[in-house]
């Protein structure tokens, strides 16, 4: 019996596998790598563009630069975050050139940000669900108004939960910024926050 190590190996070994295999001009395993990370995509687009079908759209140009830059990957690397740092600037530039302003990041449902969670809590009265999702909100747009530096920062790290390092990464910036940008974008969160008397 032939013995299948694709079971044996990990995510990330897999992804260099199918990245090699496209390369060689087996184009279906890129359609695995589309159907693996689409979604993760698609759920990050949504905290810059506002438009459902531009979003659509973006994230079918997104895999066509991917694609065809494929090539350049550096296979030391992670492909997930390789592939977040083209996607991230691609995003970018394209909402730029087409001028769209960024999305409302309260109007992304699946976004979790300080206790959002708590609004579904049976414990919790309507009265304190209706202040809360008011404070909830208000820190949202909040995070909209911030730099880019700094929004970019909130977005990866708590909306859509990667690590440090994964950020570090994906930003070519250093570690060590990555902790000090997160920490002035908290820091700035807090002092609108208590502007607004959120809290």
């Amino acid at each position: 019996m032939k013995f299948d190590d694709t079971n044996a190996i990990t995510s990330d070994e897999e992804d260099v596998l199918l990245v090699q295999r496209t390369l060689t001009g087996n184009t279906n395993e890129f359609g695995k790598l589309v159907k693996k990370y689409q979604n993760v995509i698609y759920s990050l687009t949504r905290h810059y563009i506002r438009n459902e079908e531009d979003r659509k759209e973006l994230v079918q140009d997104i895999f066509l630069r991917v694609y065809s830059r494929l090539s350049r990957y550096d296979i030391s690397r992670r492909f997930f975050t390789w592939l977040y740092s083209v996607s991230l600037n691609f995003i970018r530039n394209w909402a730029a050139r087409k001028k769209f302003s960024t999305v409302r990041i309260d109007r992304v449902p699946e976004v979790k940000f300080v206790y959002q969670e708590s609004l579904h809590s049976p414990s919790v009265s309507p009265e304190e669900q209706a202040i809360r999702k008011e404070e909830i909100e208000g820190l949202y747009r909040i995070v909209d108004k911030l730099m880019d530096k700094y929004k970019n920062i909130i977005i990866l790290y708590y909306f859509q939960e990667l690590s440090y390092k994964e950020i570090s990464q994906i930003l070519n910036i250093p570690l060590n910024t990555v902790k000090i940008r997160l920490f002035r974008a908290k820091e700035l969160l807090g002092r609108e926050a208590k502007r607004m008397k959120l809290f």
